[in-house]
């Protein structure tokens, strides 16, 4: 085993350089305000990686999901999941893949092997695992089983602070549409029943994957009541196609949530209803979706995706604050209300008059020029745009929403027209607000207009454009 186990290492070698070659995703991708960072392991489960290690996923065919990882103290370690009903090909067979899953297997059964001593066994969100030491060969293997799947994390073992980060890494491993997974009783519930229809109120169980029954007592469950889900530490939530209505805040500060599915019945989503659940990876709006009410997805951060659908009509504000893991987004090509500025990853309604949000991590850019007829600039629009320097809004913009240039570090320049009349004005805020964070965020505007004044008032730094 032991040539099979330098195969495999040379191969997350391999991965690792072309990775670093064209500069590693944790490094592109590194979030503001939290220390760790979602890494997927297959299409059904992530684990959690400081934000400081640099990170490269294999997606070829012929070999089970790897992923190499690279520590800040350049000690390289890896992760791989080992379906149950992997089928040998020539590239595993070459990795030697066949032998590891006899020895997870082995393990896993409780048996001891000639290639591995026992060191620890655990429980990982309810899977079974056991740390070995490979005999001889300087590595400790942390396996875990789900249903006769493997998933193995395998590190050098001379240093023992890192063997302690990769136990907690191993331990953040969630595994997301499990094998097996049953409907929850009725019993995990607290519910109420009117008029023929059932709206959940409240979980009550202790399982951290939830599949939500169609009917309880034989009435058709219709509604998730406010805050039902608020603040659980469920990791799987299925919300069945009978649901036609989930209430405000329902899902929201549940920061254990990594997979929701939604049905595709659903019309709207209530303000709050997804926000602070930051750890929400494996997720999809609904395809019926017509409003998404404000502050649906606050700090969601390891969000990766997101499209559009066609049916939606109305975004409010404050949707898109601490996407900071967003990828991509879609639109979907029929989609009439709004317009996707791929070139500058701008998102506006479809008459180009209001812009929600400038989606600076997946089109960065130094500088960012409105397009003409833009009328409105929505709260938190350039929120954390780190790389742009100077914003030109267009003549003919009319308001500027609160915090809407907030927390740009390198922003030196924002060019407002003498147009604007409302500066740091929010839905449901009294009163105005900031629109910058940092003195070096220069507002260049006409002397004498409502933004030379606004920036007088509240000390900003201001030129006129002659100054400029």
């Amino acid at each position: 085993m032991k040539k099979r186990l330098i195969s495999l290492i040379l191969a997350a070698i391999v991965l690792l350089s072309c990775a670093f070659a064209e500069e590693s995703q944790s490094e592109e991708y590194l979030l503001p305000y939290i220390d760790l960072y979602a890494v997927p392991l297959g299409d059904n489960a992530i684990f959690e990686i400081p934000n400081e290690w640099g990170y490269q996923t294999s997606d070829a065919a012929d070999v089970p999901p790897m992923t190499s990882l690279l520590t800040d103290q350049n000690q390289m370690v890896m992760a791989m999941k080992l379906p149950a009903d992997w089928e040998a090909t020539d590239a595993s067979d070459a990795l030697g893949i066949q032998s590891f899953i006899v020895e997870g297997t082995a393990l896993m059964l409780g048996l001891t092997t000639p290639q591995s001593t026992r060191l620890q066994e655990m429980t990982i969100n309810d899977m079974p695992a056991v740390l070995v030491e490979m005999n001889g060969q300087g590595f400790d293997i942390l396996w875990i089983g789900d249903s006769g799947d493997l998933y193995f994390f395998l590190f050098p073992n001379d240093d023992d602070a890192l063997v302690q980060q990769m136990i907690a890494v191993a331990q953040s491993l969630c595994v997301f549409h499990r094998k097996g997974e049953q409907v929850n009783p009725a019993s995990d519930f607290a519910y109420t029943a009117d008029g023929g229809e059932v709206t959940i109120t409240d979980y009550i169980g202790t399982s951290e994957h939830v599949l939500i029954p169609d009917a309880i007592d034989g009435l058709p469950v219709t509604a998730l009541g406010h805050r039902a889900f608020y603040e659980k530490t469920v990791t799987t939530v299925v919300v069945p196609d009978s649901v036609t209505e989930i209430g405000a805040a329902c899902f929201s500060g549940d920061n254990y949530l990594v997979s929701l599915k939604l049905p595709d019945g659903l019309k709207r989503l209530p303000p709050a209803s997804l926000e602070s659940c930051m750890r929400l990876y494996d997720f999809d709006l609904p395809q019926s979706l017509e409003k998404i009410y404000s502050s649906v997805f606050e700090f969601n951060y390891y969000l990766t995706h997101l499209t559009l659908p066609s049916s939606l009509t109305e975004i409010e504000q404050l949707n898109f604050i601490g996407l900071y893991g967003l990828q991509s987004l879609t639109l979907a090509e029929d989609n009439a209300a709004f317009k996707l500025d791929e070139t500058n990853g701008l998102l506006m309604t479809a008459d180009g008059t209001r812009l929600l949000h400038c989606f600076s991590d997946i089109v960065p850019a130094e500088e960012i020029i409105l397009p003409e007829g833009v009328k409105i600039v929505d709260p938190f629009a350039f929120h954390y745009d780190y790389d742009v320097k100077r914003i030109v809004l267009p003549e003919g913009v009319e308001t500027i929403g609160a915090m809407a240039f907030a927390m740009c570090p390198n922003l030196t320049e924002i060019v407002i027209p003498a147009s604007v009349t409302n500066i740091g004005v929010m839905d449901g805020l009294e009163g105005r607000t900031g629109i910058i964070s940092y003195k070096r965020n220069v507002i260049v505007t006409p002397e004498g207009c409502p933004a030379w004044n606004w920036a007088v008032e509240t000390g900003a730094t201001v030129k006129s454009p002659e100054e400029n």
